[in-house]
């Protein structure tokens, strides 16, 4: 068994990190393969509504000038997938809000 978590949050060490590596942590005592993956610093665009996704039928996104085929690729090969962002950055009216919420929009 595999799970993969995805820390959305700007701040690459911060709450979110801690609390995600915190179940991270627990799954490993269960002898379960984690992955950790910090979308701090990365370019990531959002969806463009282009529905080729859903006309190839591939399960593949059509821009690829990013990792998120990449990241939907160890989705697909996990049986646990964790999406985490800080509380502060959700909303879209919020001034906080987080440069990866496109990113998660867009992965799942």
């Amino acid at each position: 068994m595999k799970v993969v978590a995805f820390n959305g949050s700007s701040r690459k060490d911060g709450n979110t990190a801690i609390l995600l590596n915190y179940v991270l942590d627990e799954l490993k005592k269960e002898e379960i393969e984690t992955e950790f993956i910090q979308l701090s610093g990365e370019t990531l665009s959002g969806c463009i509504a282009c529905y080729r996704c859903a006309e190839n039928k591939d399960q593949r996104c059509a821009v690829v000038k990013d990792k998120v085929n990449e990241y939907i690729g160890k989705m697909q090969g996990s049986q646990g997938v964790l999406l985490a962002v800080a509380n502060l950055c959700l909303g879209h009216d919020s001034q906080y809000e987080s440069p990866h919420r496109a990113e998660f929009d867009r992965l799942s």
